[in-house]
């Protein structure tokens, strides 16, 4: 058959967002009126959370659903997070070489709907 896709050859590679084209906050990131207004517009429910600008490793998600019953007063990111005001998951992290089969079968799982992709340290992106 031509024109299907073997969904069990697919490598993550393959579909991955490019970590510079993924919308991402960082720690030091203060929540604002703007930056929610922006969540809300872009209709996300999840959001990753890098260490900075200049290290965008994403090591958290931020579920926008645990922003409701925030008080918007200046805080970053990173203040809100250890005052137990707001959720950063843990992500999953895959090897460029996971096979979609496996990726389905993680997010099914229910933990998340969004990996990052590592192919070495300096080198992430996110699905």
């Amino acid at each position: 058959m031509t024109g299907a896709i073997d969904i069990n050859a697919v490598l993550v590679e393959e579909i991955l967002t490019p970590i510079h084209r993924v919308d991402k906050l960082y720690l030091g990131t203060v929540l604002d009126k703007s930056k929610m207004r922006l969540i809300h517009e872009r209709g996300y429910s999840r959001v990753p959370i890098a260490l900075s600008e200049e290290n965008p490793i994403i090591i958290g998600v931020l579920l926008v659903k645990s922003l409701i019953s925030v008080e918007l007063d200046g805080q970053t990111i990173a203040e809100l997070f250890l005052q137990d005001k707001i959720q950063l998951k843990i992500p999953i992290y895959l090897s460029k070489n996971t096979k979609l089969p496996k990726v389905g079968r993680i997010f099914k799982q229910g933990y998340s709907h969004m990996a990052v992709v590592c192919d070495s340290e300096d080198n992430v992106s996110v699905i």
